[in-house]
């Protein structure tokens, strides 16, 4: 299972990715980006928020052979929104990330 750490560095990467001129290339590389709620980073738009979160989710578990639940896709969506901010997506993305299957599973 993934740790937190390690969703938190591949969020911060996909964030990054998408909006490099966000801040700085000093500010990202410090921890500006962890009090900045997710929706600033993406017009406010929860749908992409949603797609962001879970397919950092789902890469990193790809990664180790397993995949969501529809359960966990579902509290996935539910918990996070356009308010939430890095740390507590990663939280959320972690306990989703429990739940997950061998990708040959159910």
């Amino acid at each position: 299972m993934p740790t937190q750490q390690t969703l938190a560095i591949a969020l911060k990467a996909r964030i990054r990715h998408d909006k490099p001129n966000f801040f700085t290339p000093e500010d990202w590389d410090g921890d500006a980006w962890l009090d900045v709620p997710l929706g600033e980073f993406y017009d406010q738009d929860e749908d992409v928020v949603d797609n962001v979160v879970f397919e950092v989710t789902r890469d990193v578990l790809k990664t180790e052979g397993r995949k969501l639940t529809d359960a966990a896709t579902n509290q996935l969506a539910d918990q996070v929104n356009t308010d939430t901010k890095p740390p507590d997506a990663v939280n959320e993305m972690f306990l989703a990330a429990q739940m997950a299957v061998p990708e040959d599973g159910v």
